[in-house]
C-alpha cells in the first residue's frame, strides 16, 4: 500500500499536479494557519482560539479569558509556523529531487514519511489549542460561539464569487 501511494505521488509530481497545489499550502504552513486541521474539534463544540479572539466582543470575554485565549493562540501559531517551515523545507527538497532527476527511492520514502509525521504533529498542535480554548470558556459562551460560527459560515456560503 505504501509503495502504491509512493508511486502515485511520484506520478503526480512528475505531472506537475502536486507542484500546482504547493503554493497555497505553503503559505498556510508558513503562516501557521489551520486550514481545516481542527475541523473535528470545531464541529464538536471545541472553539478555535483565532475565531474566539475574532468574536471576543460578541462572546463577552473577560479580560482574563481574552489574555488566556491570546496566549493559547500565540503558542499554537508559533509552534505551527515552526513545524510548517520544516514541512515546506522538506517539500522543497522533494520537489527539487524530482525536478533535478536526482531521485533515490529511499530518500523519497523517508521524506514522504517525515512530511506525514510532521503534518500529524501540526494537526495535533491545532487540535490541542481547541481543547485548551474550550476549557477557558463558559458553557453559554461555547453555545453562542457555535451559533455565531454557523451564522458566519452561512453568510460565506451565500456570498457571490
Amino acid at each position: 500500500m505504501k509503495r502504491m501511494m509512493l508511486v502515485l505521488m511520484m506520478i503526480a509530481c512528475a505531472a506537475g499536479i502536486l507542484s500546482a497545489q504547493i503554493p497555497a499550502d505553503r503559505e498556510a504552513l508558513l503562516n501557521g494557519d489551520g486550514n481545516g486541521m481542527a475541523l473535528y474539534a470545531e464541529s464538536n463544540g471545541f472553539p478555535g482560539p483565532k475565531h474566539v479572539l475574532e468574536l471576543a466582543e460578541k462572546l463577552a470575554l473577560t479580560a482574563k479569558q481574552k489574555a488566556e485565549v491570546r496566549e493559547i493562540f500565540e503558542d499554537m501559531r508559533t509552534r505551527a509556523r515552526t513545524i510548517g517551515k520544516m514541512i515546506v523545507k522538506i517539500e522543497g527538497e522533494l520537489h527539487y529531487a524530482f525536478n533535478s532527476g536526482m531521485l533515490k527511492q529511499e530518500s523519497i520514502e523517508e521524506d514522504a514519511e517525515s512530511i506525514g509525521r510532521m503534518r500529524g504533529t501540526l494537526r495535533g498542535v491545532h487540535l490541542a489549542a481547541h481543547v485548551k480554548t474550550r476549557e477557558i470558556l463558559t458553557k453559554k459562551q461555547i453555545e453562542l460561539y457555535a451559533a455565531l460560527r454557523k451564522e458566519q459560515k452561512e453568510k460565506e456560503a451565500h456570498k457571490p464569487r
